[in-house]
């Protein structure tokens, strides 16, 4: 086995996952590259040759300037090592760099650690990354590692970003390698990071091979802030094999009025054969000031097996303003055996404002993918209101949850929005969601919603209720509630609807559960003149 596949299939799980978060492979890989962030010091590792048939070699670099704008920072470092010893060759070496060994058992390490700081305005940006090879017998052991961060801040504009990668390829009888590559960055209310590990392990023949990165990014301009972070690992093995994977990714903004957090967990374990991918990515995406309000929350997992073993996938998002909406989306997914998972969350709340009304909205998504042995939950849920002077003059809430048991898929959405006039004469709520399974499972949805006003003894009221569940073979459900009330000096009225709909397929013999469909609305109004 070599290290370029290895590389190649971490990857082709960034890759993968990038654009199932919304973004293209370029934008992915200019995350913490791009030209507004300060240029790493160039530099390129130097490998020294050592007798016994080991290298090592290590390099670091740092740069910091202040002008009357701003401040700015960056580093990066470097290592690597490699090793190995013929099988009529016992001599013993050592190399205390970044560290190289060869005697009957080869080893090798590598470390990188860098980081940026711009005091001034508090923002900070770290990436580490460590490796480590080792086998016994015929030998044979490489390790590399690189770290690198930027810092920016500069007439109201931030910029952090930070990047590790390491990898560690092992051949001989005996074989362990260890990678691992995190990265964190924080600043004007915003936070964000990634950590990925790859395991090994092997016992009889050779060889193995690992590799692990982590990337994230910020910026901030003004009253528009995005963060970021992806993480992917990968392992392969030829031989008896074990092997691991890990991943995790987050980001976050909080200004104690607005907040949004979005996380993402992929893991896989091998046995025999192999390989493992698997990948992360979270970002959050707010806009703060003006009439028109929002942050966007969303996380992205993949994990792929192709030999023994199991996996897992996790994602989770949620978006929040203090008072008037929420949503919150969970994914969590399960791999038994050979095949793959997929998991997305995202959530969205706003705050418009026009010239005649006042609205607020949230939306939230979830998604699952088994291919194999697998199961899989999903849940989203929505929810708002509109409060004038400490009265409540309309609310609504939705959520929506899927459950899988085998292979399949769940697509979960949940939806609310409200809106008032200026004038506080008149209000609409509406709120839904829908619930997709295909194959063996379950989905259920609910909706409600209540609005009210009075003016000058006159008082309109309104609300709605509806819910379904469906269980069995490819189930599907709908709920969705509206109401709306308006008065005048004269006059009163209301409006409520609610509709259910829900199906689900006869599962096949010894399946369960059986079909069940339950569907319930429910609405009330009313409306009185003085």
């Amino acid at each position: 086995m070599r290290k370029e596949t290895t590389r190649w299939s971490l990857l082709s799980a960034a890759g993968a996952l990038a654009l199932g978060f919304g973004m293209s492979t370029s934008q992915a890989a200019s995350l913490v590259q791009g030209s507004g962030t300060p240029k790493l010091t160039d530099s390129v590792i130097q490998v020294a040759d050592v007798s016994g048939g080991a290298s090592a070699g290590a390099d670091a670099g740092a740069d910091a300037g202040v002008d009357s704008d701003g401040v700015s920072a960056g580093a990066d470092a470097g290592a690597d090592a490699d090793a190995s010893v013929d099988a009529d060759d016992t001599s013993g070496t050592d190399s205390t760099d970044d560290g190289a060994t060869t005697d009957s058992g080869t080893t090798a390490s590598g470390d990188a650690d860098a980081g940026a700081t711009a005091d001034e305005s508090g923002v900070s940006a770290s990436a580490t990354s460590s490796t480590s090879a080792s086998t016994s017998g015929e030998g044979s052991a490489s390790a590399s590692s690189s770290a690198g961060s930027q810092a920016s801040t500069s007439g109201g504009t931030t910029l952090l970003g930070a990047q590790s990668t390491s990898d560690g390829v092992a051949t001989g009888t005996d074989a362990t390698v260890d990678t691992n590559a995190s990265v964190d960055v924080s600043g004007a209310g915003l936070s964000g990071g990634s950590e990925s590990s790859a395991g090994g392990s092997l016992t009889g023949d050779g060889s193995i091979g690992a590799a692990s990165a982590a990337s994230a990014g910020l910026s901030s301009e003004g009253g528009t802030s995005t963060v970021q972070s992806t993480g992917g690992a990968a392992v392969s093995i030829d031989g008896d094999g074990t092997g691991n994977a890990s991943t995790s990714s987050g980001a976050g903004f909080d200004d104690g009025n607005i907040s949004g957090e979005a996380s993402a967990d992929a893991d896989a374990v091998l046995e025999g054969d192999g390989s493992a991918s698997v990948g992360s990515a979270a970002g959050v995406t707010a806009n703060t000031e003006g009439d028109d309000q929002q942050i966007d929350a969303a996380a992205g997992a993949v994990s792929n097996l192709e030999g023994d073993g199991t996996a897992g996938v996790t994602t989770d998002t949620n978006a929040a303003f203090a008072d008037p909406a929420a949503a919150s989306s969970h994914v969590d997914a399960t791999l038994n055996g050979p095949g793959s998972l997929a998991a997305h969350s995202d959530s969205a709340v706003s705050h418009n404002v026009d010239e005649e009304t006042v609205g607020v909205s949230a939306e939230s998504n979830a998604s699952a993918d088994v291919v194999g042995d697998g199961s899989a939950n999903a849940s989203t849920d929505a929810s708002g209101s509109l409060v004038l002077h400490g009265e409540t003059l309309g609310s609504a809430e939705t959520s929506a949850d899927g459950t899988l048991d085998g292979e399949g898929s769940i697509d979960l959405n949940s939806a609310a929005n409200l809106a008032r006039s200026k004038t506080t004469k008149a209000v609409a709520a509406e709120a839904g969601s829908t619930a997709e399974v295909e194959g063996n499972g379950s989905a259920e949805t609910t909706a409600e919603v209540d609005v009210g006003l009075s003016h000058n003894g006159n008082a309109a009221n309104a609300a709605a209720q509806a819910a379904a569940a469906a269980a069995g073979l490819n189930p599907n459900a709908a709920a969705n509630a509206s109401g709306s009330a308006a008065v005048s000096d004269d006059s009163a009225a209301a409006n409520a609807d609610a509709t259910a709909d829900g199906s689900a397929e006869a599962p096949e013999e010894a399946l369960s559960p059986a079909v069940d469909v339950l569907l319930n609305t429910q609405t009330n109004t009313s409306a009185t003149v003085e």
